[in-house]
């Protein structure tokens, strides 16, 4: 029964932490601020992480609109910017030097222009980064420039979950697609400013997208891997068949 117990707290640990990034994972439903798209817009639905809309843009291109479980847009004017901002309420939490965790769920369907599809920035006034989401490829940029780019993607024809990680202690930045990792630990540029926002936050650029919810938390967590909470039921479903027998033989 010692062992079987072992067992069973091993495959706990290994489960609650990701060996490559060192962090905790956390499923991202479990997050304090949720959007998840039902049936209005992120200043109705998640009025806890205080979304307010910038609009650039005026007439130019289509509002946000929420339809089949996602908030859409398409636009199709180079001028101005459209974008939901969080930024009293993710200042009072994220402030200068906490660490965060934001993830996505999309499916950007048209892009053009240097900031293509769909535009996440994230940062405390220390450290930020920009994911830019087009069509086919992910860049994170910084106010310094391009700092990843990854070819050669399908972003357009299923939604996929993009998960961005800063840890502060470490002055390190994670991202995931779908749950693999695309960097390991790269330095998070330096950040003049504190904000979170997303949509179509570029002056230079037009494209189309569909958000199925918009999720973010204080802390840097990695992603839970489905394969690995498989393997510990499987462990700890063995050691306990393994122990009944033994004591059944005795």
């Amino acid at each position: 029964m010692k062992w079987n117990i072992l067992l069973c707290i091993g495959c706990l640990v290994a489960y609650g932490a990701d060996s490559r990034a060192e962090l905790i994972a956390k499923d991202s439903i479990t997050f304090t601020h949720c959007y998840e798209a039902n049936s209005d817009l992120p200043t109705v639905e998640d009025p806890g992480s205080g979304w307010t809309l910038t609009d650039n843009r005026g007439d130019n291109g289509d509002k946000y609109a929420v339809s089949d479980g996602a908030l859409s847009y398409s636009t199709t004017e180079d001028t101005g910017g459209r974008w939901y901002e969080s930024l009293s309420q993710w200042d009072a939490e994220v402030g200068t030097d906490t660490s965060w965790t934001v993830e996505v769920r999309a499916k950007v369907t048209a892009s053009s222009g240097s900031q293509p599809g769909l535009h996440v920035a994230a940062g405390s006034t220390a450290h930020g980064i920009w994911l830019d989401i087009a069509t086919d490829a992910i860049q994170i940029n910084s106010t310094y420039g391009t700092v990843v780019t990854i070819d050669s993607l399908d972003n357009a024809t299923d939604f996929h979950t993009y998960r961005l990680a800063c840890d502060e202690t470490t002055d390190a930045l994670y991202v995931w697609r779908d749950g693999v990792s695309l960097t390991d630990g790269i330095t998070v540029p330096n950040n003049t400013r504190g904000r979170l926002l997303f949509g179509d936050a570029s002056s230079n650029g037009h494209g189309a997208a569909a958000i199925d919810y918009f999720r973010w938390d204080t802390g840097a967590y990695s992603v839970p891997e489905p394969g690995t909470l498989g393997l510990m039921l499987v462990a700890v479903a063995s050691s306990s068949l393994f122990y009944t027998r033994r004591r059944r033989a005795a």
